[in-house]
C-alpha cells in the first residue's frame, strides 16, 4: 500500500488543496473525500480531474448530487467525491494545510510494514481542519493481536485513544489508531 500512499501525495502536491478531506486507502485504489458543502469542494474536485488528466462531472445517487472525478495514475485508482449541498453549520477556521496532508502520508507511507495477505487491511486519514489522524484497519483474525504489537513496537503510545481502536500510537507527531474490525 506504500505506492497508492505515495501516488495520492504527488496528487495532493499538485494540487494543492485546501479542503478537509478524508482519504481511504486500500490496496489498488484512493478515495478523496470532500466534506459535504465544503467550501471550494468544487475546485479541489477539478484540481484533482486535472492532476488525473480527466474531467470532473455531476452525478445523482439516491437523491444526493456528487461532483466526481476518477482514473488510474501509476496503476491506482483515484476517485474524489464531493456532495454538493450547503454546509449545516459554519465551518471552524483551519489550522492545517495540504502540505500537512502530505506529510502524514510521506510519514506512513515510510512506515507502513508489510501486511499479511488476508488482513484487508486500509488506511484512512481524516483532516478536520484542525489536526489530521491517521487510522489503519483491517480484518481482525487469528494472528492480530500479534500484528497490533508487532505494528506498535518501540511507539509511543497517544495521550488520547480514539474511539473504537484497539490502541493509538503516535508516529512522529501524527496519531495513529489501529483498529481489528470484526466480521
Amino acid at each position: 500500500m506504500t505506492e497508492e500512499l505515495r501516488v495520492l501525495a504527488r496528487v495532493l502536491r499538485a494540487t494543492g488543496l485546501v479542503c478537509r478531506l478524508t482519504v481511504e486507502v486500500t490496496p489498488g485504489a484512493v478515495e478523496v473525500y470532500v466534506r459535504p458543502g465544503e467550501t471550494g469542494g468544487v475546485e479541489t474536485v477539478d484540481a484533482v480531474a486535472a492532476a488525473l488528466g480527466t474531467a470532473a462531472g455531476v452525478t445523482s445517487v439516491g437523491g444526493n448530487t456528487l461532483y466526481t472525478a476518477s482514473a488510474a495514475l501509476d496503476g491506482v485508482g483515484v476517485a474524489v467525491v464531493h456532495l454538493l449541498r450547503r454546509p449545516e453549520r459554519p465551518p471552524a477556521p483551519r489550522r492545517t494545510q495540504t502540505d500537512d496532508l502530505v506529510a502524514a502520508l510521506d510519514t506512513l507511507a515510510a512506515w507502513l510494514p508489510s501486511l499479511p495477505a488476508g488482513l484487508d487491511p486500509s488506511v484512512v486519514l481524516a483532516d478536520n481542519g484542525a489536526a489530521i489522524h491517521a487510522q489503519l484497519r483491517f480484518t481482525d483474525g487469528p494472528d492480530a493481536p500479534g500484528l497490533v504489537r508487532m505494528l506498535t513496537d518501540g511507539l509511543p503510545e497517544a495521550p488520547w485513544p480514539a474511539r473504537g481502536a484497539d490502541t493509538t500510537v503516535l508516529l512522529g507527531s501524527l496519531p495513529l489508531s489501529i483498529h481489528r474490525l470484526m466480521f
